[in-house]
């Protein structure tokens, strides 16, 4: 078993750690009791694994099998080297794993029981050699006491401890336990069943005390628990070296020195023949541990985080040996840095640096080796590592936490797991990665996990490219060197016919052929199978020879019989003795008629995994007598199954004429070899070999019809003929790979076979159409949004997007980003990194979609999907109109503000600064005055009345905005522009009137116009009254000097005269004009003229009428005006003063009424920079009037100075004063400043609002300060330095202010609403100025602020949903809004999930189109199910997301959000799949080889096997290949049983003998892959009947003498006759084939050599009838079913082994039976003794001595053999021997004789002659009185009779001699003298057994060796007369001879 698994140690330790010593990697869930870390340490043979045990290294990876959880999980075990040894060929290996068990409920506990077992273990063992290996460990969770964890112990121990053969060995087993306070305990382990080598002793502290006997390998497990409860514990298996002492020859020797195990090994001693001197002496010490090395079981600290080291020191006596030190169990991690020997000794430093990842306990092994072979005890120590408080820091004194070496460690795991961006035990740096995530913390690798669509290293390679890039290319091939046939696999992309190579390397000499025989076993005699059997010796010796040495056969039959015939039944495996297994082989019957059924036979045989060689020909060779008869349909079956499997058919035909179906079945195939040949093995063999040989000339290749790729196949290679003289080495073309037409077929799969040589199987992959995905997103009314185009493709190709549909302009545009209309660019493809932007027509609101294609490069999409957009109606704000008005001065100007509004009818009007006009005019709507906070609707009329007259044209813009009904303001403000002109104010024409004149004298009158907007005036006269004398006149001299007369000077004025160009001067134009009368007297009334003046813009004033009166006559006294002192006024104000233009008259009494002032007050030159008033408050002007006149100042707006008028008072006569004049100063005034302040809106997608400004202005030009006294409800306002107002008043540094919206989620009462409000600010102007007041302010401005929130679409974020295969996944959508409540956003769906199923969880309801196109969800509300069998192993590159969904979600408003989607990434769960045959075709009586096989499910990574069942009606083994020793079955004994670790296992199941039948037992089992199970598989066992030899049965026999009776054989089948009889032997035969409905033939197949044999004959005398001769042997059945013969021996012999006389059974099958033999003894007859008696009677008395004489016996046919005879004293009854002390007998001589020592009884055995000389005289003493008997009883042994029945052949005789006994007279009483005696025989008859058992003592002692006794056992009961010895012969009572002697013998 050199080849076979060696394993030598496991230690299964299983360490617990509380939460505080796990250090987790980023991603691992929380540590938990539940999570538990195993650590299991393994040594095996090394070339089991390596090809040398020099060939391993440190740290290399080496799969060992499979550690099983408890639990049902398991996972495969790749052990870690630590450390190995090179010399003894073993390797120590570590393996750690964490796993995480089912969560525990609340104060709950459960106990696992985790397994490491396999078979076999070393087959040299002097103890389990072979058996199964068992490492076992307990974990108990109890979550009631964590964190306290009990951890299991730790062990180590070396692989191999060497003790001393036959002498004391005495070691320690070291281990330790995380839990310092837990004491330990040893013992031999239990757990599993296996037995501890003999003398070998452990105490509970684990001292090892050890005689091994012999020199070997002993195994044995040692058991460690701690005293926690319960208990934790492991297990340590290890191996014992039984070693002989070495010793060194006495230095007289001729090799003195040389290593020895015993004297003979030392040559030419000279002390050789001393008796006393050891010529090989064993005073040879061993190397040994010296100090510093740690002592046995010492514990030593590490810290983590710094160099630890430990000196082990090993020396020898003897200096000139070179010394070692091997360890074992080493740390992973630390080293051992070897030192040299040198004089004897070497150091060797093992040193380590701990992670804190190390914390825990190591037990570590070591021992000393020396260059003479001699090797130390092991010693072993514990490295004991404690947790530090700081992983890999320590604790900073300043802050209390820890602070870690380097950023690599994180300070939140307390320096115990790596920062972000390190991984590893180390914390390395991740390595670059670019699209993925790295696998990161302590228990990472550092590995690029890459996101979808990339994929390498960095995962920097994208796997998207453009149909149009890719080209036929081989993605991956796998070669494998020792295959004939290469590429084994290949992965490609076809794009068009793509032409692959392939190689054949095939050497001239084969070395890898596999041969299966399929043998027909229904053949037309046993003859022609004889023939079959030799064949396939000779077959297997000629291709041996021709063609391959090394080649590999296995063999399987077939049967073809018409009626219990099979199609397939596996003899053994590949790589088996097939020439045994045929010859092995016991066919059921013979016949000539067919089924025809080979071909299925091939069929099936090609389809059984039959253990072929990976890379190796394969060949089936089919041996059949008959053709085939399968239908086309089978033939296709067989040629697809031969390709699939590329397997080689053979077909010979022997003793066949033609096998024509055959040769068609291979025509059809196009390859493989049929033929016929003769019925003799030589031309069976040659037939097959030949065949063997074309197969092997030529490759032919073809493809697999059977798998979905094989349309892709479009040629395959040319045969290829195979060199005989040298290596085929070639590279094959004309395979041809393409892609057809029309195809869907998902991962095409395609092999092409190089029929027996090997196949290449393709991965293929195409370009297929991709999918565009549907998106839909919202975009609000009359703003815009923009989108991308998306859609998948299975061969991640880059895509583009082509639109099939447009929008039309009415309703919106979408552009590209080149601002591009895409309907004018119908056939253009897009980028998918294309943003398109959608702008809806104005106010347009139904919902749109447009159609899209995607296209990979290649192709189009096979459908379009929908781009869907909703408009959402958003409340516009309302816009207005800009509006002009011209009002006229003093006019009511009424107009109409425009305004519109989307969702209002009637908006409002609101003027944002109404001020700005009412400075000119009035303002009013309905009556009343307009103010800032008017709400005006629009289309009403508003008024404006302009007071003011600018003395210029202005235009005065006033702003306003359209509000709609919900408060919202236009973002725009409109301006109301009011063209304001000047308005020309017609002149005011006056003069005074009346006027008097004298009688015939003349008087002027001046014609005045006062204007202030006019530069010219023109007085037309309207009216003339001339009076009778009188006339108004001018003269050209300007005064009114001249007369009528003066013509030239003078003109008469009459009503068309006019006086143009009159210019004004001071607003005044005067026109003087003269009257003139002839009257003489007074006249009041006289005269009249009226006129008016036009300015010259043509306004004419009112009409003036001038009254003139003639009055006296007399001489005018001018007046006096009166001087009005200079005053002052305040600017910008009226003179709160009046004053007086007055004079004085002289000539004032000459008025008429006399004392009346009618002095005329009149203005000569107005103020420049004021006006004179008449009114304090009035408009008038003061240009004349009666003095007094009454007149106010009235200064310039903003005139500040100096300022004066003249004035004078003319009286009625005209005679005018002098001028006076005034000065006015008009002092300088603080002036109220201004500001105007805007409203405001804005809103929540403008961001937080703009910067405002106040528009402030002071007339004097003072500094203005503005505060703001009240702020707006809900909205920020913010000063000019950016902080929040938050109390009035407060003062702004500038003008600047702005708004933000608080919170919008805290907007009252409804949150996420718009908002108006308003704000006031007040400003005050910086002056220094107190008189007539100080400081002024603008007063308290109001302006409105609106805020109007506009409704934000959701956003979400798509992902990935992970879930396993065949499971529902119930899953969240991402999606937030922040003004919906998370459960109120709904989610659209799409697009629906190609792969799987949308479902409603709450009915389970899968969605369709129909519902996605109407229906909205909760974000929460669906789950996603995947087809049934599919997960990401069905992707192209079987790693992607299996399905996805596009989709939107929408908040409360019905806002979409951007489309996203939804990966599902499908964990494959595909369980192992069994691919072997479900239905097995057992042969009855017949093991029949179970492989299963199996595949490892998609996606996953083991198969193992557990057998759930079976209904045992046979036998179920696990099938154990030992390679060259065979194959060893180990009979499941307990289900389930498990096996792991490969993808077939090997059963045998074997049916109970003599059954059959059909679904005779059924095997039930499961695959798994870690927690993942199969179906439950069933593999029902049809055991098929073979015909089976009979059987014979012997019954009895009797002998024919007409006494005897019937002896049953039972269990011998020797019969004992004696001589001159007649036997009469019974048998009967048997057939348990059902078809057996004749009686069985039987026959003599050997005559006995004497005696004869009859048939039975019942009638007959002698029970005889015809003689049985070698020419008719035949033995008929007897009509009660049995069958008979009679022997009869020759007369008169006799003799042991007399006859032999065989009985053979034949079935009408053609079967025989064993032979059946009995043996005849023939004896002679045994002559039974008899006893003489002379004297019959004797009487004595007590005391005296009595001689009996006369006794004598004879046995007549014994001369010098011994007998036996007993002569005792016993009662009258016989029934007890007499005791010695009431009687006593002797002989006379006695020397064959032995005296019993308390009985009457004397036993003797010898020839009957000094016999009878003992007993001539026979002594009689009595001291008791009484009746007695002497008694001899004769044996004759039996000697006569056959030394085999002699035990049962004694022969007896017995007489009697009366005895009296009586009292001497003079004592004689009247007790009864029997009485006596019988109490005395009663009190003896204890004794009798010891009678008896000396007797026999005596005849053993006399007996010859070989004599066969009857045992001592037969004495052992309380009496004789179960005695042999006591009893008659059996025989006695049958035969006169035989009849016993009795008291009346003569």
């Amino acid at each position: 078993m050199n080849n076979l698994f060696k394993f030598l140690f496991v230690l299964l330790a299983i360490f617990c750690p509380p939460i505080s010593d796990l250090v987790v990697s980023h991603g691992v869930p929380q540590q938990h009791i539940t999570i538990i870390k195993f650590t299991t340490n393994f040594a095996f043979r090394t070339t089991f694994y390596k090809t040398s045990s020099s060939s391993i290294v440190i740290g290399e990876k080496i799969t060992l099998g499979t550690l099983t959880f408890g639990d049902g999980s398991s996972t495969s075990v790749r052990a870690s080297v630590t450390s190995f040894d090179t010399k003894n060929d073993w390797f120590f290996g570590q393996f750690i794993f964490t796993k995480t068990y089912t969560a525990l409920t609340p104060n709950n506990s459960k106990q696992y029981l985790a397994m490491f077992t396999s078979c076999c273990r070393i087959s040299t063992l002097l103890n389990n050699k072979d058996a199964d290996w068992n490492i076992t460990s307990s974990v108990y969770l109890d979550n009631k006491n964590w964190p306290s964890v009990n951890h299991s112990p730790v062990s180590g121990m070396l692989p191999i401890v060497q003790v001393i053969a036959n002498k004391n060995n005495n070691f320690r087993v070291i281990a330790s336990d995380p839990n310092v306070d837990d004491k330990l305990s040893f013992s031999f382990s239990t757990v599993y069943p296996m037995t501890q080598p003999s003398g070998m002793k452990i105490n509970s502290t684990g001292h090892v005390f050890f005689l091994p006997t012999s020199v070997g390998l002993y195994s044995t497990q040692i058991y460690i628990t701690d005293d926690a409860v319960p208990p934790a514990y492991a297990v340590v298996d290890f191996i014992l070296e039984s070693i002989t002492e070495p010793g060194k020859c006495d230095p007289s020797c001729s090799n003195g020195g040389a290593t020895c195990n015993g004297n003979s090994e030392c040559k030419n001693c000279a002390n050789a023949g001393s008796t006393t001197s050891n010529t090989c002496s064993t005073t040879n010490y061993p190397p040994y541990f010296v100090s510093p090395t740690p002592q046995d079981n010492q514990l030593i600290p590490f810290t983590v985080g710094q160099p630890n080291s430990i000196t082990l020191s090993c020396k020898s006596d003897y200096t000139t040996r070179t010394v070692g030190i091997q360890a074992a169990n080493v740390p992973a991690g630390a080293a051992i840095a070897e030192g040299t020997s040198s004089q004897g000794t070497v150091k060797n430093i093992l040193s380590w640096t701990p992670v804190a990842a190390n914390v825990g306990v190591y037990v570590t092994s070591i021992f000393c080796y020396d260059s003479n072979g001699l090797t130390s005890s092991s010693r072993s120590f514990t490295i004991f590592i404690a947790k530090p408080e700081c992983g890999n820091g320590h604790k900073d004194p300043s802050t209390g936490k820890c602070k870690c070496d380097g950023d690599k460690w994180d300070p939140t795991s307390n320096c115990f797991d790596c920062s972000t961006g390190y991984y590893g035990q180390n914390c390395d740096p991740t390595p670059p990665c670019d699209k993925g995530i790295p696998n990161e913390g302590i228990l990472g690798d550092g590995k690029c996990m890459c996101i979808n669509g990339y994929s390498g290293d960095k995962c920097d390679v994208p796997l998207s490219q453009s149909c149009k890039d890719l080209k036929n290319s081989i993605l991956l091939s796998t070669s494998v060197p020792s295959f004939f046939v290469n590429p084994t696999k290949v992965q490609l992309y076809i794009e068009s016919d793509f032409a692959l190579t392939t190689s054949l390397n095939i050497p001239q000499k084969l070395t890898k052929i596999d041969v299966f025989v399929l043998v027909d076993v229904n053949v037309a005699s046993s003859t022609l199978f004889g023939v079959v059997q030799s064949s396939i010796s000779t077959f297997v010796t000629e291709v041996s020879k021709s063609i391959c040495e090394t080649t590999q056969f296995g063999i399987g039959y077939f049967s073809d019989a018409s009626s219990s015939g099979f199609n397939f039944a596996p003899g053994s495996i590949i790589g088996s003795n097939i020439v045994n297994t045929i010859n092995g082989y016991a066919v059921s019957s013979y016949t000539s008629t067919s089924s025809g059924n080979s071909l299925l036979g091939a069929t099936n045989a090609a389809s059984n995994s039959n253990g072929w060689n990976s890379g190796s020909f394969k060949a089936i060779v089919v041996l059949t007598d008959k053709d085939h008869s399968s239908n086309s349909a089978a033939i296709t079956n067989f040629v697809n199954t031969y390709i699939s499997n590329s397997i080689a058919p053979v077909v010979v035909g022997f003793g066949a004429s033609s096998i024509p179906n055959w040769n068609s079945a291979i025509s059809t195939a196009d390859f493989g070899y049929s033929t016929v040949s003769a019925a003799t093995s030589i031309d069976i063999s040659a037939k097959a070999v030949a065949g063997l040989k074309s197969v092997l000339s030529n490759v032919v290749y073809k493809t697999d019809n059977t798998t979905n790729g094989a349309s892709f196949v479009k040629s395959t290679p040319s045969d290829v003929a195979v060199s005989s003289t040298a290596d085929t080495v070639k590279t094959v073309s004309g395979l041809v790979l393409t892609k057809p037409s029309a195809t869907s077929i998902v991962s095409p799969v395609a092999s092409v076979s190089a029929i027996g040589f090997g196949q290449t199987d393709f991965s293929i992959n195409y370009n297929r159409p991709p999918t565009p995905t549907g998106t839909a997103f919202s975009v609000n009314q009359n703003s815009f949004a923009t989108f991308k185009l998306t859609g998948t493709d299975p061969d991640f190709n880059i895509l583009t997007f082509a639109f099939t549909t447009f929008l039309t302009s009415d309703v919106g545009v979408i552009t590209d980003s080149n601002n591009k209309d895409v309907s004018t660019q119908k056939s253009k493809y897009y980028d998918s990194t294309e943003t398109f932007t959608f702008t809806p027509a104005i106010n347009y609101l139904l919902p749109i979609s447009v159609s899209f294609v995607a296209n990979d490069g290649c192709l189009n999409s096979t459908t379009s999907a929908t781009v869907s957009i909703t408009i959402n109606k958003v409340n516009q704000l309302p816009t207005c109109q800009q509006k002009t008005i011209s009002p006229t001065l003093n006019v009511a100007n009424k107009f109409v503000l425009s305004a519109s509004d989307f969702e209002d009818a009637t908006p409002f009007i609101q003027f944002t600064s109404p001020t700005d006009l009412t400075a000119y005019g009035t303002l009013t709507f309905g009556g009343v005055a307009v103010t800032s906070t008017s709400k005006i609707p629009t289309s009403s009329e508003i008024t404006f009345t302009q007071t003011v007259n600018p003395t210029n044209a202005i235009d005065v813009p006033v702003s306003f905005q359209a509000v709609d009904s919900v408060g919202a303001i236009s973002t725009s403000t409109c301006t109301l522009t009011v063209k304001l002109v000047h308005t020309n104010i017609k002149p005011v024409s006056s003069s005074t009137s009346p006027i008097s004149v004298i009688p015939r004298g003349s008087v002027s009158l001046t014609l005045v116009s006062t204007d202030s907007d006019s530069t010219s005036a023109k007085f037309t006269i309207k009216s003339v009254n001339k009076g009778a004398k009188g006339d108004f006149y001018t003269c050209s001299t300007n005064d009114c000097t001249c007369n009528s007369t003066q013509t030239n000077i003078y003109t008469s004025i009459s009503t068309t005269t006019t006086y143009t160009s009159i210019s004004y001067t001071n607003k005044v134009a005067n026109k003087l004009i003269c009257f003139t009368n002839g009257e003489p007297s007074a006249i009041s009334n006289y005269a009249s003229i009226s006129f008016t003046s036009t300015d010259n813009q043509g306004l004419e004033s009112d009409s003036v009428n001038v009254v003139v009166n003639i009055v006296g006559n007399r001489t005018n006294v001018a007046p006096v005006v009166t001087k009005i002192q200079g005053y002052s006024v305040y600017q910008d104000y009226l003179d709160s003063d009046a004053h007086v233009v007055t004079g004085t008259d002289a000539d004032i009494d000459d008025y008429n009424p006399p004392n009346v002032n009618n002095l005329i007050a009149i203005i000569t030159t107005p103020p420049s920079n004021g006006i004179l008033v008449t009114l304090q408050n009035g408009s008038i002007a003061a240009t004349q009037g009666k003095a007094p006149f009454t007149h106010y100042y009235r200064p310039n707006p903003g005139f500040k100075g100096t300022d004066s008028y003249s004035y004078q008072v003319v009286d009625t006569f005209k005679a005018g004063s002098s001028i006076e004049s005034t000065t006015v100063t008009v002092n300088p005034i603080n002036h109220k400043p201004s500001v105007v302040v805007s409203s405001y809106s804005f809103t929540s997608q403008s961001g937080d609002g703009e910067t405002q400004d106040l528009v402030t202005s002071d007339p004097d030009g003072d500094s203005v300060i503005c505060s703001v006294v009240s702020i707006p409800s809900q909205i920020g306002m913010y000063d000019s330095d950016g902080n929040l107002i938050e109390s009035v008043p407060t003062v702004l540094s500038g003008t600047s202010y702005s708004f933000k919206l608080l919170d919008p989620s805290k907007i009252t009462p409804t949150p996420f609403t718009s908002v108006s409000s308003s704000f006031a600010v007040k400003c005050t102007d910086v002056t220094t100025k107190t008189i007539p007041f100080g400081t002024l302010s603008t007063g308290v401005v109001t302006a409105n602020v609106q805020y109007t929130y506009i409704n934000t679409p959701p956003t979400t974020q798509g992902g990935t949903v992970q879930l396993d295969q065949d499971t529902v996944k119930v899953f969240t959508f991402n999606g937030s809004d922040i003004e919906t409540p998370k459960d109120d956003i709904k989610v659209k769906i799409l697009s629906l999930p190609i792969n799987g199923q949308l479902l409603i969880n709450a009915t389970g309801v899968a969605l369709t189109t129909t519902n996605i196109a109407s229906e909205t969800y909760n974000l929460n509300a669906l789950s996603y199910k995947p087809n049934a069998g599919l997960s990401n192993w069905n992707t192209i590159d079987q790693q992607s997301p299996l399905d996805s969904i596009s989709y939107t979600v929408i908040d409360q408003q019905g806002l979409t959000s951007d489309s996203d989607i939804v990966y599902f990434s499908v964990r494959p769960r595909n369980p192992p799949v069994y691919t072997g045959a479900r239905v097995i075709d057992v042969l009855q009586n017949t093991r029949y080889p179970l492989t299963i096989t199996s595949r490892i499910g998609g996606g996953g990574s083991e198969v193992n096997i557990q057998v759930i069942g079976f209904t045992n009606n046979g036998t179920l083994s696990i099938a154990h290949n030992m390679g060259s020793e065979g194959t060893m079955d180990s009979e499941i004994t307990s289900y389930p049983n498990q096996q792991s670790g490969s993808t077939s296992y090997n059963y045998a199941y074997m049916p109970p003998r003599n059954k059959y039948g059909n679904d005779f037992d059924f095997i039930y089992f499961k695959l798994f892959d870690g927690d993942l199970y199969s179906e439950l598989y069933t593999v029902t066992v049809n055991v098929i009947h073979v015909n089976q030899p009979p059987t014979i049965e012997l019954v009895s026999y009797k002998i024919l003498d007409g006494v005897s009776s019937e002896v049953l054989f039972e269990n011998t089948s020797l019969i004992n006759m004696n001589i001159n009889t007649t036997v009469l032997i019974k048998y009967s035969g048997n057939d348990i084939d059902v078809d057996q409905v004749t009686p069985l033939i039987s026959m003599i197949p050997n005559f006995p050599l004497r005696g004869s044999l009859y048939a039975y004959n019942p009638t007959a005398s002698n029970s005889s009838g015809a003689p049985i001769t070698r020419n008719s042997s035949n033995v008929e059945q007897n009509a009660d079913g049995f069958y008979y013969v009679v022997f009869v021996p020759s007369k008169k012999t006799s003799g042991e082994s007399y006859a032999r006389i065989t009985f053979i059974m034949t079935d009408n099958g053609g079967l025989n039976s064993p032979i059946v033999g009995v043996l005849i003894n023939v004896n002679t007859v045994n002559i039974a003794p008899f006893v003489i008696i002379g004297n019959k009677n004797y009487t004595t008395q007590t005391n005296l001595t009595a001689s009996v004489m006369g006794v004598q016996f004879d046995d007549p046919d014994s001369t010098t053999n011994n007998v036996s005879i007993v002569v005792s004293i016993v009662g009258q009854k016989d029934d007890k021997v007499a005791s010695l002390k009431d009687i006593k007998l002797s002989f006379t001589q006695s020397p064959m004789c032995e005296y019993h020592q308390t009985l009457a009884s004397i036993t003797c055995i010898g020839p009957k002659k000094p016999l009878n000389s003992s007993i001539v005289s026979i002594s009689v003493i009595a001291s008791t009185a009484g009746d007695y008997r002497l008694k001899l009883f004769v044996d004759d042994l039996g000697y006569n009779a056959p030394s085999a029945i002699r035990a049962q052949s004694h022969l007896n005789a017995t007489g009697y001699v009366d005895v009296k006994v009586n009292a001497p007279e003079a004592t004689t009483q009247t007790t009864n003298n029997k009485t006596v005696l019988t109490g005395a025989i009663a009190g003896a008859a204890a004794g009798t057994a010891l009678i008896a058992a000396a007797a026999w003592k005596l005849l053993r002692k006399a007996a010859p060796p070989t004599d066969t006794f009857f045992s001592e056992a037969a004495f052992l009961g309380d009496g004789v007369n179960a005695n042999p010895l006591y009893e008659q012969s059996a025989s006695a009572a049958e035969n006169p001879l035989y009849q016993s002697a009795s008291d009346n013998t003569d």
